[in-house]
């Protein structure tokens, strides 16, 4: 049996902004485990887990993580090898948009 290489993103994200300007969050963290043998990605945080979509940046930089809610609803994470990140949200509630940018660091190992 092979071994699968499974590489976990921790993220951690001190601000965001959103319509308001630029805040402080208050413990937003999100863990994101990749196994890169079966191709699967998964996402979890305060809400639980949920497999997501992990892309490999053209540039070879970093990696994108796609969440499609059920609701339709999508948040976009870029993930740099350097360890930056930005999370987007981009939500819809009541048909309104709720959009926010969370800026952080993750640890990748």
């Amino acid at each position: 049996p092979t071994l699968a290489n499974i590489i976990t993103y921790e993220c951690d994200y001190p601000t965001y902004s959103d319509k308001t300007g630029i805040q402080k969050a208050k413990g937003f963290e999100v863990t994101f485990v990749s196994d890169t043998d079966t191709g699967k990605a998964y996402m979890s945080g305060s809400n639980g887990s949920t497999e997501v979509s992990l892309f490999m940046r053209s540039d070879k930089e970093g990696v994108n993580v796609l969440e499609m809610t059920n609701s339709g609803n999508m948040m976009l994470t870029t993930i740099l090898f350097s360890g930056q990140s930005v999370h987007s949200r981009n939500s819809v509630i009541m048909g309104e948009f709720v959009a926010s940018q969370y800026y952080g660091i993750c640890e990748i190992k």
